[in-house]
């Protein structure tokens, strides 16, 4: 039997993607206006590296997405996938929100 992680692993693990990103973007120093959000998808290998990234849901202004997208790209890695996920990587879809960058 294959053992399949349960959606609290599965969203803890997203979260800490998504917090992780928020974190890097927001030491980037770009100036980066409210009101914006989207969806980026990270093709993260078994032992957490990142070997694609792309925007899924642009935010509608090329210079927040072009932000965002160098912090994904800078990277690098992210935490190992979660022991039960079956297979060699997994698409993470994150969603962003330039909003939550200002308390960071």
């Amino acid at each position: 039997t294959t053992s399949v992680p349960d959606n609290y692993e599965v969203t803890g693990y997203y979260q800490k993607i998504g917090d992780k990103i928020q974190r890097v973007w927001a030491a980037q120093g770009d100036v980066v206006p409210p009101g914006y959000s989207g969806q980026v998808t990270i093709r993260v290998q078994r032992n957490g590296s990142i070997v694609s990234s792309s925007l899924k849901q642009s935010s509608g202004n090329s210079s927040v997405d072009a932000s965002l997208m160098r912090a994904v790209r800078s990277l690098g890695r992210v935490d190992p996938l979660p022991a039960k996920m079956p297979g060699s990587s997994m698409d993470v879809v994150v969603y962003f929100d330039t909003d939550r960058l200002s308390g960071l």
